[in-house]
C-alpha cells in the first residue's frame, strides 16, 4: 500500500473467517482514494487492527501509538503532544465519510469509538442479505472466551445470563459511586465555611425574603437632599408630588415603577445559586412591599444601606457600626459608636476619585421575633456593598469570624463586620476585615 513498509495483511494468519474478513474490510479502506494519499492516517488504522488480530489491544494506547505511527520518542507525554488524539479525529471523519461514499456497500466496516484507539468491526446491516445475517447471528451466539479472536463487538460471546449479571453489577457500582459522590457533595457542603450561615438563613421551618436596593428611593434623595422617614417612605405619598426639576409625570414614573441596582441583582443572583437554598420559602421582596410581620416572623437578607433602603435604619439602631446619611451635603461615613484600642470613630470614602478607598458592613441578628435572622449587607457605595457580599460568598467572613470564637459548635453568633476595600471603577478589590463584634 502507498506509504506504507509493507503489506497491511502480512504475517498474520488467515485461518479464522471472522479475521479474514477484517482484513478484507481493512484493505477496502487502505486501498480507497480517501487513504491511498493519508500515509499517517494508513498507518494509524493499520497499526491499531494489527495489534487487535495480534491479540496485542493493551499495546493500543496513546503513547505506544505516538511512538509507533508518528514517530515520537520512547519519553513522549500525550499530555504535552496531542497529536495522537487530533489525528484519531481526523481517522474517525476519514472513515465516515469513506463508508458515506465509496464503502457504503461493504459488509463490514471498521470504527474508531470515541475516546478510544482500539477499532469495532461491525456488520453494514443495511446492506446485508438474510443468509448473511442469520451466519453472522449464528457465530455471535456460538463465540466463547476462548477463541483466538474474542474482541469484534462490545457484547459479542456474552450469554444472556452474563449480560443480566454483567448489567446488574454495572447497576450496582453505578448506585454505590453516586452515594459516595453525593456523600462526598454533602462533606464538602458542610465543611464550605459559609455553610452555617446559609443554613441558618435559608431552611425548611420559615420564608426568607431577599430585599434588594431601591434605587428610585436613592434618586429621589439626591434630588429632593432630603431623608425620608420610614413611615414617609411606606406611604409613598411624596412620590406623587412634582419633584425638583420634574414634571408630574417624571415625579409619577419614580412613585409606579420600583428600580433597582445592578450590584443587587448580581447578589440576588449569587445567593439563588445556593446549594441550602429552599425555593419554597425563597422570596423576592422590594422595600416598599415589606411588612413589620416579614421582620418579625422570617429571615430577611437587606442589600443596600439607609441611602437605598429606610428599612435599614430600623434594624441598624442597635449596631456599633452604622452607616449615617446627610442628604444636603450627599454624603455618607460609617460611624463606630464604641471604639475599641487602634479603631477610628468612623469612615469615610471620596466618591469622586476613580480609585479611591472605600468601606462596607455585614451585620448578622436575630429577627425582630426572636426565632429567626436578618443580614444586611451594605457599603458606602457600589464597590463596598460589592465587597461585603463576596467576603460572604467566599466564605472569608465566616472563616475570620471562626478565628475570634472560643469553640466551634457549628452556630453562628450574631455579628458586625467592617470591611475595607478599594474601589476602582466601582468594582471592588483587595478587600480585608478590619474590625469585628460578636454577640
Amino acid at each position: 500500500m502507498p506509504g506504507l513498509s509493507e503489506s497491511p495483511t502480512s504475517d498474520f494468519p488467515v485461518g479464522s473467517l471472522a479475521v479474514r474478513e477484517e482484513e478484507q474490510a481493512i484493505d477496502r479502506v487502505l486501498t480507497s482514494k480517501h487513504f491511498t494519499k493519508a500515509p499517517l492516517l494508513s498507518s494509524f488504522l493499520d497499526y491499531v487492527c494489527r495489534q487487535v488480530w495480534s491479540d496485542q489491544i493493551a499495546r493500543i494506547s496513546e503513547h505506544d501509538i505516538g511512538v509507533k505511527v508518528f514517530n515520537r520518542a520512547v519519553g513522549f507525554d500525550p499530555r504535552e503532544d496531542n497529536i495522537v488524539r487530533t489525528y484519531a479525529r481526523l481517522l474517525r471523519k476519514r472513515l465516515q465519510e469513506y463508508y458515506e461514499t465509496d464503502g457504503k456497500d461493504d459488509p463490514l466496516c471498521v470504527e474508531i469509538p470515541k475516546g478510544a484507539y482500539v477499532p469495532v468491526f461491525v456488520p453494514n446491516y443495511g446492506k446485508l442479505s438474510a443468509p448473511e445475517l442469520s451466519r453472522l447471528s449464528s457465530e455471535a451466539t456460538l463465540t466463547t472466551a476462548s477463541s483466538a479472536h474474542p474482541i469484534r463487538s462490545p457484547w459479542g460471546g456474552l450469554s444472556a445470563r452474563r449480560l443480566l449479571l454483567l448489567f446488574g453489577y454495572t447497576a450496582l457500582w453505578i448506585c454505590v459511586t453516586l452515594l459516595v459522590v453525593l456523600r462526598i457533595q454533602q462533606i464538602h457542603l458542610e465543611n464550605k465555611p459559609s455553610h452555617e450561615l446559609w443554613k441558618a438563613l435559608f431552611n425548611s421551618s420559615v420564608d426568607t425574603f431577599v430585599v434588594p436596593a431601591d434605587s428610585g428611593y436613592n434618586i429621589l434623595g439626591g434630588i429632593t437632599r432630603k431623608q425620608l422617614s420610614l413611615p414617609d417612605y411606606l406611604r409613598g405619598s411624596y412620590l406623587q408630588l412634582p419633584l425638583p426639576g420634574m414634571d408630574v409625570q417624571r415625579s409619577m414614573d419614580l412613585y409606579s415603577q420600583q428600580y433597582t441596582s445592578f450590584d443587587s441583582l448580581q447578589i440576588v443572583a449569587g445567593l439563588s445559586r445556593l446549594p441550602e437554598i429552599d425555593a419554597r420559602r425563597f422570596f423576592l421582596r422590594s422595600p416598599r412591599d415589606l411588612r413589620m410581620d416579614d421582620l418579625k416572623t422570617g429571615n430577611v437578607i437587606f442589600i443596600g444601606s439607609i441611602m437605598t433602603d429606610p428599612w435599614v435604619e430600623l434594624v441598624q439602631k442597635s449596631l456599633n457600626f452604622s452607616i449615617r446619611y446627610n442628604p444636603e451635603m450627599h454624603n455618607a461615613w460609617i460611624s463606630n459608636e464604641k471604639p475599641n484600642s487602634g479603631e477610628a470613630p468612623f469612615y469615610r470614602s471620596h466618591w469622586n476619585e476613580p480609585e479611591h478607598e472605600t468601606f462596607a458592613t455585614i451585620s448578622f441578628l436575630p429577627n425582630l421575633g426572636g426565632d429567626g435572622h436578618i443580614l444586611v449587607i451594605q457599603g458606602l457605595d457600589a464597590a463596598g456593598t460589592q465587597a461585603a457580599a463576596e467576603t460572604l460568598f467566599n466564605g472569608a467572613a465566616i472563616t475570620f469570624l471562626k478565628s475570634k470564637l472560643s469553640s466551634n459548635s457549628g452556630n453562628i453568633p450574631s455579628f458586625e463586620l467592617l470591611l475595607q476595600t478599594t474601589s476602582i471603577q466601582q468594582n471592588s478589590t483587595n478587600t480585608k476585615i478590619i474590625a469585628s463584634r460578636l454577640y
